[in-house]
């Protein structure tokens, strides 16, 4: 059969070049995937990563509700 080849893939300033990618992707809105509704009837673009790497009641939402089109989100009381 074939020979096995093992590769090893690695990213030098992994911290720091994921450190600037979180903070382009906050102030772009090319890969938006998610829209948040609120209260007062606006709405704003977000990414699912960056809600999901600072809060985990958008990380808990946000795994249990994948294929989410729309949804209304209340303030925990």
């Amino acid at each position: 059969m074939g020979s096995t080849q093992k590769y090893s893939l690695k990213w030098n300033d992994f911290t720091v070049n994921v450190a600037s990618t979180f903070r382009d992707l906050h102030s772009r809105h090319d890969f938006a995937d998610v829209t948040l509704a609120c209260s007062d009837g606006s709405t704003l673009e977000a990414h699912k990563v960056i809600l999901s790497s600072v809060s985990s009641y958008f990380r808990d939402i946000l795994k249990v509700n994948k294929q989410l089109s729309a949804s209304k989100l209340k303030e925990p009381s």
